[in-house]
């Protein structure tokens, strides 16, 4: 009772009254027969520490659930279960929970993967004046206004050429470290059901989306650079598009995934609306590509 009372708190993230019910149930489980429900606390347990910004608990008690469904005690526990529906329901219970416990572990790498880039400083005093548009401007405000473009031109290039790089290098490895955490979902017995692998699919596509547009919104920040095509492409040439492409690689299989297996979840839509808002020409209709709410029967 305390766990279905639990998950409808977690549903209303209703973290504070969640936690510590589950907590001492935690407790007195110690040392129970019932791994599926220990399971599904720990993971419980877990979520509701994440909703109250306590990440290193949260992780643990997320661990502890991965890792009691990946023990030798599960298959016993497995095993020990009559046949029935009632067993199925328990132990596809336990399964969920060890998906979702190892899924929010990876999401938390992946956030912490988002290194912020390195502020600009320019150095460049501001203008003098207030800006306005270059024909309300006497000619030696436009001169003194041109120079301070070329200024900060100059300065951002070397920014993007010196410590922008670094940045890449450094938030790139966590992300690919991140990837690797989401697909450990993969490895969690039994075979992941296919909505899990559709998350996953999002999630990594979500990694590597907010880091192409990071890398974009930095060059964009550039005061004139667009002014100057020439300059614009010759120093940015669109960089960020290999990871733009991972994102849309990722949210391409997610959608495939939901097509081949008659899924429409919250990932599908995330999914299927970046690609409809990215390439617009490519994915115009998306009916065509993911089912309606009511498509289910073959």
């Amino acid at each position: 009772m305390t766990l279905v009372r639990a998950r409808a708190w977690l549903k209303n993230q209703q973290f504070a009254s969640a936690a510590p019910h589950l907590a001492v149930s935690l407790e007195s489980l110690r040392g129970s027969d019932d791994l599926g429900l220990l399971v599904q606390s720990h993971a419980a347990y877990g979520e509701a520490l994440l909703g109250l910004a306590r990440p290193a608990e949260a992780e643990a008690e997320l661990r502890a659930a991965s890792s009691l469904w990946a023990s030798e005690s599960a298959l016993v526990w497995l095993r020990s279960l009559p046949a029935g529906s009632d067993s199925e329901r328990r132990w596809r219970g336990a399964a969920d929970a060890a998906f979702r416990a190892v899924l929010r572990i990876a999401e938390q790498h992946a956030a912490a993967a988002e290194l912020p880039p390195p502020p600009f400083a320019s150095g460049a005093s501001p203008l003098p004046f207030s800006p306005r548009q270059d024909s309300e401007l006497s000619p030696s405000e436009r001169a003194v206004r041109q120079a301070w473009i070329k200024q900060q031109r100059t300065a951002f290039v070397r920014y993007w050429q010196r410590e922008i790089p670094p940045w890449w290098a450094r938030r790139r490895a966590a992300l690919q470290a991140a990837e690797k955490e989401l697909e450990q979902v993969y490895l969690v017995p039994p075979t992941p059901a296919p909505e899990w692998r559709v998350a996953v699919a999002a999630d990594i596509g979500q990694m590597w989306m907010r880091f192409a547009e990071a890398q974009r919104d930095v060059a964009e920040s550039c005061s004139g650079c667009r002014e100057s095509s020439t300059l614009y492409y010759g120093t940015f040439d669109d960089s960020w598009e290999p990871d733009k492409q991972r994102a849309r690689d990722a949210f391409e299989t997610c959608i495939a995934l939901s097509r081949q297996h008659r899924l429409l979840t919250e990932y599908t839509r995330l999914c299927e609306h970046w690609l409809a808002r990215t390439y617009k020409h490519d994915y115009a209709e998306l009916d065509e590509l993911v089912p309606t709410a009511h498509w289910g029967a073959p």
